[in-house]
């Protein structure tokens, strides 16, 4: 490397996400490799001009487990298009903090339904494959009971309660 450091690599937040943000994909997948403070690359998963790759990257290399809960809020409020369900699920799959998934299972009621095609009576007629919700994902990983109580008693969603009073 040269006498000078790329200016996505600068200690300006401000500045390396603005030249982060204009890297190609190659580049910028390449420059994730290096990239380990955890508080840009929650800047590059809630950016609204990088790439879905790059975006999951981001995501993959995020070892803060606030910040992965903040990926699960950002993303649950957010307009992405075809690339929540993909983050969501990586980011509840790396959360690991009970307190955390408690509070993720009691106010995120966020769902995806995988859709199919089954031909009923000679119809073509849609159906749900799959079902995910981010809640449930959050519960089925706790295992603090004190924490599985307050879930039971104050989650958003009856199923959710229900699912937790289960794990009791």
């Amino acid at each position: 490397m040269g006498l000078f450091k790329p200016a996505w690599q600068s200690d300006n937040k401000e500045k390396a996400l603005r030249a982060f943000n204009k890297l190609s994909e190659k580049k910028a997948l390449m420059a994730l490799n290096i990239l380990t403070d955890q508080s840009i690359l929650i800047d590059i998963v809630k950016s609204g001009i990088t790439n879905y790759y790059v975006r999951m990257e981001a995501v993959k290399k995020l070892t803060d487990q606030a910040l992965l809960a903040d990926v699960v809020k950002y993303v649950s409020d957010s307009n992405l298009k075809g690339v929540k369900y993909d983050l969501l699920k990586e980011a509840i799959e790396k959360l690991i903090d009970q307190a955390l998934l408690a509070d993720v299972a009691k106010i995120n009621d966020l769902g995806f339904h995988k859709k199919g095609f089954e031909q009923i009576g000679g119809f073509r007629v849609q159906t749900i494959n799959e079902e995910w919700y981010v809640s449930e994902e959050a519960v089925k990983k706790l295992t603090d009971q004190a924490l599985l109580v307050d879930v039971a008693k104050n989650a958003k969603h009856m199923n959710v309660r229900k699912m937790a009073a289960e794990k009791l």
